[in-house]
């Protein structure tokens, strides 16, 4: 019996400090998940830049310098040139990359006047022409493939191709439009939180209402909503979500 129970007890202590150690790992991971991507961004030699435009607007960019052909790289919403951190040491073996802030991101201007499509792209042509100045391959990812296709669209002789991810080219319109997951996990979400007294950050609120995190964790995103609320600087881009797929009239 009292070998029964010392093999009992070691099988405890083992889940113990088991458990205890993935905590750890978890922990860790998920405090310091941004040290891989300065470990990358200094690896790829990326140094972080402005420019201030003409027009007084300032766009935040990273740039890996080398004698290979332009690559501007543009991410989608809620992120950061820094985002692309983990995929600029391999990219650079045969790019020089210029990876932009979009406005209302990052170091980029935060403005409701520059959140639209025409806007933004425009001034992403200007950067091609005056920053880079050389045939440039754009790239983006959702959003910012929107964006990269304007630029490709509208962009000059230096625009030398486009790589388009994920874009979300979808119609707006039609029947079962409301029964979409861009109309149930985005619109919808945003239209509610325009009308509401907005006592939450637009963050905290996505969480609370989305719908993937209905489907998959409904148990779990208000605890982290409520973990997003708590977080220093939220932001509340009241109209960067709705307009960035539209032009501005001019």
């Amino acid at each position: 019996m009292k070998e029964v129970m010392m093999i009992v007890g070691i099988v405890l202590l083992a889940v113990i400090v088991g458990a205890a150690v993935a905590f750890r790992l978890y922990w860790r991971h998920n405090t310091h998940w941004f040290d891989k991507y300065e470990k990358a961004l200094k690896m790829a030699g990326a140094e972080e830049k402005q420019i201030t435009l003409p027009n007084g607007n300032v766009i935040n960019y990273g740039e890996v310098s080398n004698e290979k052909p332009a690559l501007l790289l543009i991410h989608g919403q809620m992120s950061i040139w820094e985002d692309y951190a983990l995929v600029l040491p391999e990219l650079s073996k045969n790019w020089h990359i210029y990876a932009v802030d979009v406005y209302g991101h990052g170091e980029s201007t935060h403005d409701e006047s520059l959140y639209y499509l025409d806007v933004n792209g425009d001034d992403l042509m200007w950067f091609v022409d005056h920053v880079i100045g050389a045939p440039t391959v754009v790239a983006g990812h959702s959003n910012g493939a929107i964006t990269a296709a304007y630029v490709a669209a509208h962009g000059g002789q230096n625009i030398a191709g486009a790589v388009l991810e994920d874009p979300p080219v979808f119609s707006t319109e039609g029947e079962g439009w409301e029964e979409s997951f861009a109309y149930l996990d985005t619109y919808k979400p945003l239209h509610d939180w325009n009308h509401s007294e907005k006592t939450e950050c637009w963050e905290s609120y996505y969480l609370r209402h989305c719908y993937w995190g209905q489907l998959y964790m409904a148990d779990a995103m208000p605890r982290i909503a409520d973990y997003a609320q708590k977080q220093p600087g939220r932001q509340t881009p009241t109209r960067s979500l709705t307009s960035a797929f539209q032009t501005k009239s001019k």
